[in-house]
This record gives structure tokens, sequence and C-alpha cells, in this order.
């Protein structure tokens, strides 16, 4: 088989690109990568084509970015703060969900755009916190608990209910159960070994571990996850997510092993993802009247569906202006939203106009939305 390297190159030019072009608009990386991926694609240059080896590192950079979503859940947080801020995470998706569904009824769309709707986006929220210094606050923490549960139950949901359209005759419930059993499973072995094998583990994820055995591990563990869940019918991303929030409860601290996939993901696999993602992304369906009419209640559902729910939990805890600051972090959704997208798309679910509606969508949360937290959120934060 005949490979150009072209595409590829490009792919990778343009993401060392979009790193200091982020920097310089103040703009979120990935954003940036998607626009890029527009400029190169049928929209304008059309530098970038149809090509099964691109659309295959793309998949895999998609797994790869759930697989650090489950990763990024810090286990140490919830230990450290009890259980109070998770059943309040609950409590608020909830709320979310409830209303996302309302308003994908209102709208005309079932159950996939309350999914869509009610996403939110951890890999936005945390280096908000970390770059405004809050993350270690009250306030920061309970964000971020908010935000990990949020992601979890979307992922779950997304996954199930993908399950479920693929036989809607017989929901499979122990079929996706299977899969948790075998995170339970991978959990309880892991743990033993941690606690027998400690020097021989730690081993694996020195700096100076020439085979990078460790990372050879957590690649493994992901793609086992993965396989397994294509085998059983499950969508690939719940068994990438598990897959990374067990090595993130069995190696609590491991910044070393996370620095390397990070670098793996981020560094090579997940731009072209993104850039892929704008590649085929239909700007021209997003400009004509059916796309316009679309996008302002899409917008205006996005920010009301996080923002009443917010104000709710927190009219005692928090000024009105502060929960509504929360309300609006919350409503960056990026991630999880291009995994419903791919999922809907690929299951004949929605239209080429709602699934770029739904594109916009996300990169007008996710640079916006930050933006907004800063300007309302400044100097107000308590420390724990």
């Amino acid at each position: 088989m005949e490979v150009s390297f072209f595409p590829l190159a490009l792919i990778a030019f343009l993401a060392l690109i979009a790193h200091f072009t982020s920097k310089r608009i103040g703009a979120p990386v990935i954003v940036v990568e998607i626009l890029f991926g527009v400029a190169a694609g049928r929209n304008a240059l059309n530098l970038i084509g149809e090509d099964p080896v691109i659309e295959f590192l793309a998949f895999l950079g998609f797994v790869f970015l759930m697989f650090l979503a489950g990763l990024e859940i810090d286990f140490n947080q919830i230990e450290s703060h009890g259980w109070g801020d998770v059943l309040k995470g609950l409590l608020v998706f909830t709320l979310m969900f409830s209303l996302s569904y309302g308003a994908a009824l209102i709208l005309g769309y079932g159950l996939l755009m309350a999914i869509i709707l009610s996403t939110t986006s951890l890999g936005v929220v945390l280096p908000t916190l970390r770059s405004m210094g809050i993350s270690k606050t009250r306030e920061g923490q309970s964000i971020l608990l908010m935000t990990m549960v949020a992601d979890f139950l979307a992922v779950v949901i997304l996954a199930f209910y993908a399950v479920w359209l693929r036989d809607p005759m017989e929901l499979k419930i122990y079929v996706v159960l299977s899969l948790f059993a075998a995170y339970l499973a991978a959990y309880f072995i892991g743990r033993e070994a941690v606690w027998h094998f400690p020097d021989l583990l730690s081993s694996w994820f020195k700096p100076e571990q020439p085979t990078e055995v460790g990372v050879r591990a957590a690649i493994a563990i992901m793609l086992a996850f993965v396989a397994y869940s294509q085998l059983v019918g499950v969508e690939e991303i719940l068994g990438a997510f598990l897959a990374g929030a067990l090595l993130s409860v069995l190696f609590r601290g491991g910044s070393i092993l996370e620095e390397k996939l990070y670098a793996i993901g981020y560094g090579f696999l997940i731009p072209i993802f993104f850039i892929w993602v704008g590649v085929n992304f239909r700007f021209d369906l997003l400009l004509n009247k059916q796309g316009l009419s679309i996008v302002p209640p899409l917008i205006a559902a996005a920010f009301l569906v996080k923002i009443i729910p917010s104000v709710i939990i927190n009219y005692r805890r928090l000024p009105v202006k502060d929960a509504i600051a929360s309300g609006i972090l919350l409503t960056s959704n990026l991630s999880l939203v291009i995994a419903a997208v791919e999922i809907g798309r690929n299951l004949g679910l929605i239209d080429a106009a709602l699934e770029a509606a739904a594109i916009f969508l996300a990169i007008f949360t996710t640079t916006l939305c930050p933006v907004l937290f800063r300007r309302m959120s400044a100097g107000t934060a308590r420390p724990v």
C-alpha cells in the first residue's frame, strides 16, 4: 500500500503553528486546531482530502483523548473533600440533564441533543482554574468535582444510548455492565500488584526507564479496554475513559507517567483528531438558512441549562454573580460534544447541518466561556 506522508506532515506543521497562534490570540489550542483544519480542508484550500491513514490516526487520537479524560479524574480530591461535592455534582448534573432534555424536546431534537447540551469539558475547566490560580480554592475544587461527575455520567449515558440504538428491542445492560465488571477486576488485581510489588512498579515509571515499560503498560491497558468495548458492542470511548480512570485511581500522583502519556496524546495523536474534525467541518451548511436558524437557540439553551442549576445549587453559599460565573464555565464543552456528534453521525441520528451547528457550539463556548468566567470571578474565590 502506497502511503503519502504529505497530509500527515501538513497536519503536524499545523499542530505546531496552532500552539503559537493560540498563545498569541488567547484562544484554546483545540479551537485553533479545528479552525486550521477548516482552512486546510474542503472549505478553503483543499490541501487535505479523504485519507484512510489520517482517518485512523484521528480516531486513535479521539480514543486517546477520552483515555486522558479518565486519567484527569483526581480521586485524591474526592477523598480530601469527602463525598459532599460528589453528591452535589450528581444533583447538578441531574438538573442539567433534565433541563437539557426539555430544551432538546422544545428545539425538536431527541436524547442525543440532551447529552450534547449537558456535557462539559474538564480539559477546558481545569486549565482555566489553574491559570487563575484558584484550582485549589474551595470554589475551584467544587467546580472541578462537578465537572468530573458530569464528564463521567455523560460518557456512561452516551455509551448506554449508543448500545440501545444499535439494538432497541433488547437493551444489553449486562454487556455494558460486563465492562464495569472488567474495570473492577482490573482494579483489584492492580491494587494487589501495587501493594505487593511497589518497588518493581515504581521502577516502571522512572524518567530514565530505557524501554518505557510504564507507558507500554498504560497503552496496553487502554487498548485492552477499547478492544473489549468494541468486541461487546459498547462505544470505544467508554472503554478508553474507564482505562484512564483505572490508572488514575491506581497510580495517584503518577505525574511522570501522566506527563509521558500527555506528550503522546497532546503532542501527536489528539491534534490530528481535532484538525481532522476541522477538515470535515461543513462550514457552508452553517451559513445557510437552516444552519443560521439552528445556532442561536442552541447557544441560548447551552448557557441556560448550565447557569440555572448552578444558581439553584449555590444560591445560599455563593453570590449570584459567582454562581452564574460557575455555570458559564461549565458551559464550556468540546471533547464530549465532538464524541456525541461522531456517534450521532455514524448512527445516522443527525444531519450535516446539525453536526456543523453542534461543532460550532463547542468552538464558541470553549472560546468564550473561560474569558467570561475570568472577568466575572476575578478576586472572588476563597481558599479551601
